[in-house]
């Protein structure tokens, strides 16, 4: 049976300016979203300097602090360079063993739920490396979520080494999504949830991002290419700005339908046309258990802490 995406994975890659109050500007929008979203299905991927930055900066502790407050997970972005192969600017410097510094430094400085890692590379010859990404962020944070985003369908194999990472298996415009998955058979492990077939990859694993998409029409193919194949995640990109439509991969300014895709794919906003107040008591209910939720991680924060006393 098909089962509706219920997730919403957004690079948040705009810079997240603050008030004079101490509240969040642009970032705004998202605490709308998380709010809005049954808790847990909002991540959001922050990016300070691609993982590079040297120190702190306010407002991205402030929005990221916000977000907290509400229980939805902000990931903070690194990348791969796919496995050292890409040449630019931004990868003349890669090394490995700098990744896991940058891992390290979004743990310590913002506290952040997990990872983001770019760029993934998902050759077969890749999946021992994306195996150790994987690791070696839930090492640093065991409890870490962690999403690989190789932009392009992995292997089965891809998939099952790195349990329990959440793979963006698609990066692309909508129009690219019109013959997904391909026809190939190393791609059948993808085709075959369209009868059920999961082949041990659950849903919460999978997420696909379309851009240039200027209508809810196109949003709704997605959601509904997500639905077929069992994704659980998905984000659809179009901007705008003081000079009209930002097409392509460009994740700044925000996704102009971001609260369209909440509405659509969020479970307490569906139950509101099903019982009086449905909507009212889903963020009730939300609000109750991520208090409950920071109260226990504040418990266990202090046994730790007694602990290495």
């Amino acid at each position: 049976m098909a089962t509706q995406p219920s997730g919403m994975l957004i690079p948040a890659y705009v810079y997240p300016h603050s008030d004079e109050m101490g509240n969040p500007v642009e970032w705004q929008v998202l605490l709308d979203v998380g709010r809005t979203m049954m808790l847990g299905g909002l991540i959001v991927v922050a990016n300070h300097g691609d993982g590079h930055f040297v120190e702190k900066d306010s407002d991205y502790e402030i929005s990221i602090d916000a977000l907290r407050r509400i229980c939805t997970p902000v990931l903070g972005y690194v990348h791969d360079c796919y496995n050292g192969t890409k040449q630019d600017e931004n990868c003349s410097g890669y090394e490995a063993a700098n990744v896991v510094l940058d891992v390290a430094k979004w743990f310590n400085t913002y506290n952040v739920a997990g990872i983001f890692v770019d760029q993934v590379g998902s050759r077969e010859i890749d999946v021992p490396r994306a195996k150790l990404l994987v690791e070696q962020v839930r090492n640093a944070r065991s409890d870490a979520i962690v999403v690989l985003n190789p932009g392009s369908i992995p292997s089965q194999t891809f998939m099952m080494e790195t349990d329990p990472a959440i793979v963006v298996i698609r990066e692309a415009p909508i129009d690219d999504y019109q013959d997904f998955p391909p026809a190939d058979d190393q791609y059948a492990w993808l085709r075959n949830r369209a009868n059920g077939e999961y082949a041990g990859i659950e849903p919460g694993r999978l997420a696909i991002i379309a851009h240039t998409i200027p209508n809810r029409v196109q949003v709704d193919s997605l959601i509904a290419k997500a639905e077929q194949y069992q994704i659980e995640w998905i984000h659809a990109q179009y901007a705008e700005d003081e000079h009209g439509p930002v097409d392509g991969p460009v994740y700044k300014p925000f996704s102009v339908h971001l609260s369209y895709i909440a509405e659509r794919i969020n479970k307490c906003a569906r139950m509101g046309c099903l019982i009086p107040f449905g909507r009212l008591f889903c963020r009730l209910a939300n609000y109750l258990l991520c208090y409950i939720l920071q109260a226990k991680s504040m418990l266990l924060g202090v046994v730790r802490r007694q602990r290495r006393g």
